[in-house]
């Protein structure tokens, strides 16, 4: 079953505050990565569904802009569905050991 795919300062459905702790672990200068992690999977962006999710994703962007110094690369784009990995990708780490991601331990 498809559902709403949530990346970069993820306004989807939900009010913007809801999405300001994401947005305080997510750099959305960082063109195409996020930390250690490189590849356009990594890219800041905000999907949405709607002409109003649009306006609000692209208000949120502009808002965090005029605050930085640096150029928020945050794309603003249509969501397209998106599907859960097969179950054994499901909880990887947890069932297996390893790393960790960064925003869980803080």
């Amino acid at each position: 079953m498809a559902r709403a795919q949530v990346r970069g300062l993820a306004v989807l459905g939900i009010a913007a505050a809801k999405a300001e702790p994401h947005a305080e672990r997510h750099d959305p200068t960082q063109l195409n990565r996020q930390g250690w992690d490189v590849g356009d999977q990594y890219r800041s962006a905000i999907f949405f569904h709607d002409a109003e999710q649009e306006t609000l994703a692209t208000a949120s962007r502009d808002r965090r802009q005029a605050g930085s110094s640096k150029e928020i690369v945050t794309q603003v784009v249509a969501a397209v569905p998106f599907y859960d990995a097969e179950d054994y990708h499901q909880r990887y780490f947890e069932k297996h050991g390893g790393a960790v991601c960064a925003t869980t331990l803080r």
